[in-house]
């Protein structure tokens, strides 16, 4: 038939183990440990949230949002991914209280040395996205980026909350990253809420 239906999933306290497949091609089959994909905007029909789980010794990217709005991501732990940490290709995400560690290189996994590979993942990569929240996360050792971030012009009014706070970034090679690919150049770029600290090549790039 040609009916499609939309679920949704809310997740709590729920450990995900040596999963994901490596070998990302597409966001139709992304491949990683768990993914929403085409899911809609979360409301209250479809109150899809993730909280308090863990992924660990995973072959691929932890969590991956495409094209599903107002979703929340909160207080989970993520170690060993190959690849980043979280993606997101979608609008009004909240990503908070998230802790992100050891994210591998994929040009460097399983021995590899691939030298032509200039694909930098972030331990939070939020590069496709806008309106995103993200607050107190921590990613600590990434083989690339601490965070890929999406550019955000100047000004950002001083009298509203900024949306994004308290996010740290160590033991990585760049704390906080927007290539010249991703940035519209020749206006004001504002970053905000970001520490950075044990940053081998650049706090911010």
């Amino acid at each position: 038939g040609t009916d499609t239906y939309t679920g949704y999933a809310r997740l709590n306290s729920v450990e995900f183990g040596r999963a994901g497949q490596e070998g990302y091609t597409s966001q139709y089959d992304p491949r990683f440990q768990l993914s929403f994909i085409n899911a809609g905007t979360v409301s209250d029909i479809k109150p899809s949230k993730i909280t308090g789980c863990s992924f660990n010794n995973g072959f691929s990217p932890a969590i991956g949002v495409f094209a599903t709005k107002q979703l929340t991501l909160e207080n989970n732990v993520i170690y060993h991914t190959v690849g980043a940490g979280i993606v997101t290709v979608s609008d009004q995400v909240t990503l908070s209280n998230n802790l992100i560690t050891m994210i591998v290189w994929p040009g460097a996994y399983n021995g590899r040395r691939e030298s032509g590979n200039y694909f930098w993942e972030g331990g939070i990569d939020i590069v496709s996205s806008n309106g995103i929240t993200m607050k107190n996360n921590v990613v600590a050792g990434s083989e690339r980026a601490g965070y890929r971030i999406y550019n955000r012009p100047c000004p950002i009014s001083s009298t509203n909350t900024d949306p994004w706070e308290g996010n740290v970034a160590h033991s990585v090679l760049t704390g906080v990253a927007i290539f010249s690919d991703e940035a519209t150049f020749g206006q004001c770029l504002y970053v905000h809420g970001f520490s950075v600290h044990k940053a081998a090549d650049y706090g911010f790039y």
